[in-house]
């Protein structure tokens, strides 16, 4: 899992009850992962300086792909509609 503190290491077993174990893994996983995101702190409004900087941006931080006019503000709005439905 990934967090703001770094990420999970990655675990390799191929012992007895392999496919047990690996089940019981992605349990822990999605539980850890449930409880994170049931938790969501809002986002901090940005401030008028903040809004217009974003407002003028063309590609996305994280993937330097373009911006639409369906920008989000926070992709956090979104998880959290659909953590809402589980």
């Amino acid at each position: 899992m990934v967090t703001p503190e770094g990420f999970e290491k990655p675990v390799l077993y191929r012992g007895e009850n392999a496919a047990k174990i690996f089940i019981s893994r992605m349990k822990e996983a999605a539980e850890k992962i449930v409880v994170r995101y049931r938790n969501i702190v809002p986002m901090t409004p940005l401030i008028a300086a903040q809004q217009e900087l974003f407002r003028m941006e063309v590609n996305c931080h994280i993937c330097s792909k373009p911006l639409g006019d369906d920008r989000l503000t926070s992709l956090l709005l979104q998880v959290a509609a659909l953590i809402s439905l589980l």
